[in-house]
């Protein structure tokens, strides 16, 4: 697919030289040229650092995929290409109607990068070409892989040069949902501790900062390929293997907070959308407080009961009556090998567990209510969380839950 829709291909001489590298980084690209340089410039800067499976310098590779653009920013690439201290090669393509998207195009420069790195060894960094980021990132994140995680989902960050686009009143927005986001997460890694993945940590996934190793990689029957949210779809699909994957709030990538983007459902339809209607619903991820404590209630219980593998047939009974869902399908999850899958799957049947966002004129009252609930369970105290819900539920937002269809009907 990718040497059919191939335009131009180059490759400087450090790339050359260098063989099969410890860690390739992959970047898409469309219509950047006003950022392209930034981006280019954090990747060049990045530590040297001595690989532990070598016993040597690190080897880096930077894999920039051009596809579609029309503003001059492969022909940028390509010029600039020798000057760069940055091992690195620049593919350029042409994708159909069908198959031009961010994800798309993601998928194919991650499968160029995994070609060039080290078959045992190697390590697959994701970033985008309108972010930067800082010049520890590839050392840091690097080491904690070589330390045993699996993968790692970094945080990201507006750039401050396009915070000014943002209206003041969105930006109110922003800063109760980044409040909220923080107290429902630190109200889940209380009561569904993960020892990998210890506090503090986040839920999210960008494509902006990720990292995995080839060993990870292999495990999936492939990478994604979805017009949007393929980074999201490919930390969820290493957590349904049970990999180790680490969701780290420490090194911050700078990514654009532009209101017109390259990527279509991306960050930047989201804040336009949302500097035009105040009232959209949230994300999905921020719905009401006890919906949040009931979810990571219900998930560390079934933890608990998938480790035993064969629990008494009382608690699997409390439990499907806690999801409200049938034995049989409670039953089926069970044989399901890792707990991720399983849990995805009870997740997606659950009537209790269907993900229904707020909207943010809620935000202030589910802030008080989750710092309510965290100063209990912080105290040891656990509220029963199977008394009734008598909130109104015509109050919620829409059903955002993603189906999920694992021959579990009942």
């Amino acid at each position: 697919m990718l040497q059919s829709n191939l335009v131009a291909r180059g490759e400087n001489a450090p790339s050359l030289a260098m063989g099969p590298a410890d860690v390739v980084i992959a970047i898409p690209v469309h219509n950047e040229i006003d950022r392209i340089d930034a981006c280019v410039h954090a990747l060049s800067q990045q530590q040297a650092f001595s690989f532990l499976a070598t016993n040597r310098a690190a080897r880096i590779r930077a894999v920039f995929l051009v596809n579609n653009s029309t503003d001059g920013t492969a022909e940028w690439l390509l010029q600039h290409l020798h000057e760069w201290p940055l091992a690195a090669v620049v593919i350029q393509v042409d994708l159909p109607d069908a198959e031009r998207s961010a994800g798309r195009a993601r998928w194919l420069v991650n499968h160029a990068a995994m070609d060039m790195a080290h078959a045992a060894h190697g390590q697959l960094f994701m970033t985008d070409a309108d972010s930067c980021v800082p010049n520890d990132w590839v050392r840091r994140y690097s080491r904690m892989l070589e330390q045993g995680w699996d993968a790692i989902a970094g945080c990201v960050a507006i750039n401050q040069d396009d915070c000014e686009q943002i209206v003041s009143s969105l930006d109110h927005r922003n800063h109760l949902e980044a409040c909220y986001t923080g107290l429902i997460d630190e109200l889940e890694s209380l009561l569904d501790p993960v020892h990998h993945d210890p506090w503090p940590r986040h839920f999210n996934a960008s494509g902006a900062s990720l990292a995995t190793t080839m060993a990870a990689v292999r495990r999936l029957d492939d990478l994604p390929s979805l017009a949007c949210g393929e980074d999201r779809a490919f930390i969820r699909a290493m957590e349904a293997l049970d990999l180790h994957v680490r969701h780290e709030t420490m090194i911050p990538v700078r990514t654009s907070g532009r209101l017109f983007g390259r990527a279509k459902g991306g960050m930047a339809d989201t804040l336009r959308h949302r500097s035009h209607v105040p009232d959209a619903w949230c994300d999905d991820r921020l719905e009401r407080a006890d919906r949040a404590y009931l979810r990571a209630s219900l998930r560390a219980t079934w933890r608990q009961l998938h480790l035993h593998r064969k629990p008494e047939r009382v608690l699997i009974e409390q439990f499907a009556a806690d999801l409200g869902v049938s034995l049989h399908i409670v039953g089926m999850a069970a044989e399901l090998e890792t707990f991720g899958a399983s849990w995805h799957a009870l997740e997606a049947a659950s009537p209790r567990l269907v993900r229904r966002a707020i909207a943010p004129s809620h935000l202030a009252l589910e802030i008080q209510r989750a710092q309510d609930l965290l100063r209990t369970v912080r105290r040891g105290v656990r509220p029963n969380w199977r008394e009734p819900d008598i909130r109104d539920i015509d109050a919620d937002g829409p059903d955002t839950s993603v189906p999920m269809d694992l021959g579990m009907s009942a």
